[in-house]
């Protein structure tokens, strides 16, 4: 992730996983992306 950060991407890693078959969870991951980089597009690379 180090790496990814150095080419200037922001990221957000969670210390948890994220259940993605979840709705609710996956929406409460991405408010929490949003509070951390506010104005920031989001990129959810899947969702089945």
């Amino acid at each position: 992730m180090a790496e990814v950060r150095e080419g200037g991407v922001y990221l957000t890693n969670f210390l948890y996983p994220i259940d993605l078959n979840d709705a609710e969870i996956v929406s409460d991951a991405l408010e929490s992306i949003a509070l951390h980089h506010p104005e920031e597009r989001v990129w959810l690379e899947c969702i089945p």
